[in-house]
């Protein structure tokens, strides 16, 4: 299941997926700390985190907090 999620979606970096969703890149950060979002999917590539895109189309929890 994940693996076709993943061959359709998008890994956007913290600076996009604030861009995209319209809030701060800091909003973001705060909503990757553990316990705070669990909807959000990341992965680290390196030293960068990458924000699975179609997860943060379901998740209304940065939007509403991060402004």
């Amino acid at each position: 299941r994940d693996n076709t999620i993943l061959r359709n979606d998008r890994w956007l970096s913290v600076k996009d997926a604030a861009e995209y969703i319209g809030v701060s890149e800091k909003s973001i950060r705060r909503a990757l700390k553990p316990g705070k979002n669990e909807t959000l999917k990341t992965k680290k590539v390196g030293n960068m985190i990458r924000v699975l895109k179609s997860s943060l189309d379901q998740t209304s929890e940065i939007r509403l907090n991060g402004q």
